[in-house]
């Protein structure tokens, strides 16, 4: 190797390096934002918060007139932000608990899993929520923040509407209630980049199969004892560790349900992948999908995805999305034709 191939070898790994450790601060500081949530430590979060700092639920933004949701709004600044999590945790009987699932961090970007339990002193019901926060940074401190959650169980809880229903992507008939066994393979030796390379790849790859209803392609990119499931919580799902207690699909159940999710829809869907990270064997991402229904209403959500990968194939896959839609767009259209308002945002 020569004198100039030895100097730009020893600049990448010094910039690997710079950029390995600015991933490990923007983590830290992630986790610090999500463990003053349930400890009421305001401060903390305005540290960690840049002063244009923004939070947006990610909904569909559209909702039938009748389930009157999220009139609070859906936009917070800093100062809105701190305040809607005290404001909730006033709300609650007893504490908040806040468990991290998963974190996972590239360049400036941090992927976050969440369980959340708590209980409405209003009515004594659970609250169990299962949250997905896409950060952005910008000097070490938080500029934007993207939360996924179970939008059904939010809105069912503090809405007052609802009680009693459960969602049709529920029935038990679709789902898996035990995983299959794994076994520990042999990791491959393959450099950690191209690793990271390869992840990235087979769920673009997967993604690009859900958008074309190609199941040959996803069992391709899918490992044979692979397990997806949605990111809920509610009464439906009282005993959420992890996520053995959520709805789950092996490999064959996942196909199907995809293949079957909208039937004949009158537009093809689009999904436009607008984020992918990965750590290690860990990979994040965020999508805009949308789909005209067979009975003229716009399916149009935002998700967020989290995928384990093992040998370039992916093993475990869990989507928070927008589950209020998912409910409101199976109602039928009054008067026989598709009928939504637009939701205001509302700035705190």
């Amino acid at each position: 190797m020569d004198e100039a191939s030895t100097t730009s070898a020893g600049t990448a790994a010094g910039s690997g390096a710079l950029t390995n450790k600015a991933s490990l601060a923007n983590k830290e500081t992630a986790r610090r934002f999500l463990l003053a949530i349930p400890a009421k430590d305001a401060m903390t979060m305005r540290s960690v918060l840049a002063p244009e700092a923004h939070l947006t639920l990610m909904i569909a933004g559209v909702y039938s007139p009748e389930l009157r949701a999220f009139v609070q709004g859906t936009q917070w600044d800093r100062d809105g932000m701190v305040e809607r999590e005290m404001q909730f945790q006033l709300q609650l009987e007893g504490l908040f608990a806040l468990e991290i699932l998963s974190l996972i961090a590239e360049g400036d970007s941090v992927a976050a899993e969440a369980v959340g339990k708590g209980r409405r002193a209003a009515t004594g019901q659970s609250y169990i929520q299962h949250y997905s926060y896409h950060f952005q940074m910008s000097n070490g401190r938080i500029v934007d923040i993207r939360l996924y959650q179970d939008t059904f169980h939010l809105w069912q809880v503090w809405s007052g509407l609802g009680a009693g229903v459960q969602p049709h992507y529920l029935k038990a008939s679709n789902l898996v209630s035990v995983a299959p066994e794994r076994t520990a393979d042999e990791l491959p030796e393959i450099a950690a980049e191209d690793r990271l390379a390869a992840n990235k790849n087979v769920v673009r790859r997967f993604l690009a199969a859900v958008r074309n209803r190609d199941p040959q392609e996803t069992r391709v990119t899918w490992a044979p004892d692979g397990m997806w499931s949605f990111a809920i919580g509610g009464d439906y799902s009282p005993e959420l560790r992890t996520f053995d207690g959520a709805p789950r699909w092996n490999l064959d159940g996942m196909i199907k349900m995809q293949q079957n999710a909208h039937g004949n829809p009158r537009e093809p869907m689009t999904l436009d992948v607008y984020s992918l990270i990965a750590e290690g064997d860990r990979i994040s991402a965020e999508a805009l999908g949308i789909i005209v229904r067979a009975n003229g209403r716009s399916y149009r959500q935002h998700y967020s995805f989290h995928f384990e990968a093992r040998n370039g194939r992916l093993v475990e896959g869990h989507v928070y999305q927008d589950t209020l839609h998912q409910y409101d767009v199976n109602l039928p259209p009054p008067d026989g034709g598709p009928v939504a308002v637009r939701l205001s945002s509302v700035s705190q």
